[in-house]
């Protein structure tokens, strides 16, 4: 928590049919939602969203202007991956560059990258499997460009699946198993499995949202679908 009154930054997600936002406070030795909004998208431009959810958050209540930014689902690379044992002094992070580059097609200079281990599998050799997530820098600095512009400070970006698995933390801290923790958004949804609280799968679904829910629910219910 950060700020006056241990009210956290802004947690913003920019979708394809909304900005959403949440603010967390931290009182009595718990935290709880300060503040929460959907600002429609519509048929504005990504710049023209921001601005809109700007004005909104400040009729519902938000304060300041920090933001930690959940990186869209188009700019967000991934994958899991099969590497050196870690005490054979190989350059982890550069390999995992390397190699989640070659599997998006990119050049491993115009991007940034993240990895954390996973589980060993049951049968499997004395390598490091981790999971990657990264974030090409040209679409970011755009995106940052943006916010800014909409009278936001941005303080770092994040990932669906790591902010999923800390938002759900309260409900997982005692799990040593497998969770399932399922993002249904308006086109598309997430798939994130926890294993204890660390992110070990992540898939997107992109056909499978709200709006195809709506859709199959007004026809069986023979209702006329407002989108």
């Amino acid at each position: 928590m950060s700020g006056i009154r241990n009210i956290s930054p802004i947690g913003l997600d920019i979708g394809h049919a909304a900005v959403k936002a949440v603010q967390l406070r931290r009182r009595g030795g718990r935290t709880h939602v300060h503040a929460a909004a959907r600002v429609p998208v519509g048929d504005d431009d990504r710049a023209t969203a921001l601005r809109r959810a700007m004005a909104a958050l400040d009729r519902q209540g938000f304060s300041g202007r920090s933001v930690v930014l959940a990186v869209p689902p188009q700019l967000l690379m991934s994958g899991v991956l099969e590497l050196p044992a870690r005490d054979s002094g190989a350059p982890l992070d550069q390999l995992a560059s390397l190699e989640l580059g070659r599997s998006h097609k990119r050049d491993p200079g115009t991007f940034e990258a993240a990895i954390w281990d996973l589980p060993r599998p049951a049968r499997a050799g004395e390598g490091t499997h981790v999971l990657a997530a990264a974030c090409p820098v040209d679409e970011a600095d755009e995106l940052l460009d943006e916010v800014a512009a909409a009278g936001f400070a941005a303080l770092a970006l994040d990932t669906h699946p790591c902010a999923l698995a800390r938002a759900c933390q309260p409900l997982t801290a005692e799990s040593t198993g497998i969770t399932a923790v399922l993002d249904l958004g308006d086109c598309g949804s997430r798939l994130v499995l926890l294993l204890a609280q660390h992110v070990v799968y992540d898939r997107r679904l992109s056909d499978r949202g709200a709006a195809e829910l709506r859709e199959q629910l007004a026809s069986h219910l023979n209702l006329e679908s407002d989108g």
